[in-house]
């Protein structure tokens, strides 16, 4: 359960819940007339929750994937790095960097 305190502590405290926060790692939620309003938490608990999004993001995506059919087995793999090695084939390097290589979305602000 999270601890909720009253928007006049955040006014009043701020020293002392922003410390709280960044040695507790536990977001707080901040109520305004008696309703609870907002989420505060320190910078560094928001980067490991954005980092672990992103990691579980990754993995439904790698489901979404397979569940496709767009993997390469293992021997697929092996035939791929057994013709790169024999080769130094730049276009085998460019065809598995166009399957392998995220896409970059643009996301705005």
């Amino acid at each position: 359960m999270y601890r909720i305190i009253p928007s006049s502590d955040l006014r009043n405290k701020y020293t002392e819940i922003s410390q709280d926060l960044k040695d507790n790692h536990q977001p707080v939620i901040i109520s305004n007339k008696g309703e609870s309003d907002i989420v505060a938490m320190s910078m560094d608990y928001f980067e490991e929750m954005e980092l672990e999004l992103e990691f579980y993001k990754s993995i439904a995506e790698n489901y979404e994937d397979i569940a496709k059919g767009n993997y390469k087995t293992g021997e697929e793999v092996g035939n791929l790095l057994r013709r790169y090695i024999q080769n130094d084939s730049s276009e085998l390097v460019a065809e598995l960097k166009a399957k392998y290589t995220p896409k970059q979305e643009k996301r705005n602000v």
